[in-house]
């Protein structure tokens, strides 16, 4: 019944998703609304829906009374969706002792787990500053209490806090979203990052899939004389998929313990050597890692390419040979299935039904 309810809501609320309960900039500063904006209503929407459309334009506009006013009716229109209207109603009530009786009137349990937040808005809405920061940090909201810290520029004091925050925050490590905007906050806040805030920066780019940050972020602190292989090998990646072969490919190079990620990077830096069209040195390498690393699954992943490679090359049986072993050394790995198969195909299309057969059924 509650999906159902929620489902109901969001339909209702069709057209303003993509607007935010206060659209902002980093920073912390309200956008203005615009002629034309998304959330106008229009003639063909119906009575209850353009009145939500009109509250939204009214919240976005930070003109709270009236707002609240328009939410409180739409929520006694349409008393399916009540908890959720109230809830938007309570988060630009100024009047503490109002919000809590329009959230004490929220019945339903997945609705009324946005409580908390929605006070934690309504005190920041309110121009409560100093609550609301207590309110976001009470319910994990870390950034958007650091984010409010960071207000007064000025408070040399309350910045080098922030900036403090901050770097635990991105160093933890938080979710993608979280990260991005954190990242986000911190440089246009602060310039000039030292090179162990690089690093944590780098880290949580990496992780966040922000690759153009972690790449730079990386590269400072390495300079700074910072970094471990993981840190190294990590850097690699990111710039293999920045199309920078010949800085990953060197990168990797410089990885060289733990054994198992100095036999991936040898590993990855052979397929860099492909993709700047160095195809003998790659073999070449891909051939080594079989032996330097007999027992290490990138050897498998390297005898994969090296089948793939033949492939290309029209080698049909040498790739089958080389398929052959990796199911042969590696029976356990992820590869063999994949080795098995490929070389059944082969034997198929040589017309070696049996054998194929044998081998596409292992």
């Amino acid at each position: 019944m509650e999906i159902l309810v929620r489902a109901i809501y969001l339909v209702l609320m069709a057209g303003t998703a993509a607007c935010s309960d206060r659209t902002r900039v980093a920073g912390g500063q309200s956008a203005s609304v615009v002629p034309g904006d998304s959330v106008s209503p229009s003639s063909a929407d119906s009575p209850e829906k353009q009145i939500v459309l009109r509250a939204r334009a009214f919240d976005r506009a930070d003109n709270l009374d009236s707002a609240r006013i328009l939410y409180e009716e739409a929520a006694r229109r349409v008393p399916l969706v009540k908890d959720w209207l109230t809830l938007r109603a309570a988060g630009v009530t100024r009047d503490r002792g109002d919000r809590e009786r329009m959230l004490s009137r929220v019945d339903l349990p997945v609705a009324q787990e946005r409580r908390k937040p929605t006070e934690a808005i309504a005190l920041e809405r309110s121009g409560d500053v100093a609550g609301a920061i207590d309110a976001y940090s009470a319910i994990g909201e870390r950034l958007a209490a650091i984010r409010l810290r960071m207000l007064a520029p000025a408070d040399s004091q309350k910045m080098t806090i922030a900036r403090r925050d901050l770097v635990a925050l991105l160093a933890a490590p938080p979710s993608a979203q979280q990260a991005r905007e954190a990242i986000v906050l911190f440089d246009k806040s602060f310039p000039n990052p030292t090179p162990v805030e690089q690093l944590t920066i780098a880290r949580a780019a990496y992780a966040a899939g922000n690759a153009q940050r972690a790449a730079s972020g990386y590269a400072r602190a390495v300079a700074g004389g910072l970094g471990t292989s993981r840190d190294r090998f990590d850097n690699g990646l990111i710039l293999a998929r920045l199309n920078r072969d010949r800085e990953a490919a060197a990168e990797f190079a410089r990885v060289t313990s733990p054994e198992p990620l100095a036999a991936a990077a040898r590993y990855q830096r052979a397929r860099a050597m492909l993709a700047m069209g160095h195809r003998e040195e790659a073999r070449s390498a891909l051939r080594e890692i079989t032996t330097a690393y007999p027992q290490d699954t990138s050897a498998a992943s390297a005898l994969l390419l090296l089948s793939d490679l033949a492939t290309d090359d029209m080698r049909d049986a040498d790739a089958r040979v080389t398929l052959q072993s990796i199911a042969r050394r590696f029976p356990r790995s992820r590869h063999a299935s994949v080795a098995l198969f490929r070389a059944g195909l082969i034997a198929y299309i040589a017309h070696d039904y049996r054998t194929a057969a044998n081998e596409l059924d292992s």
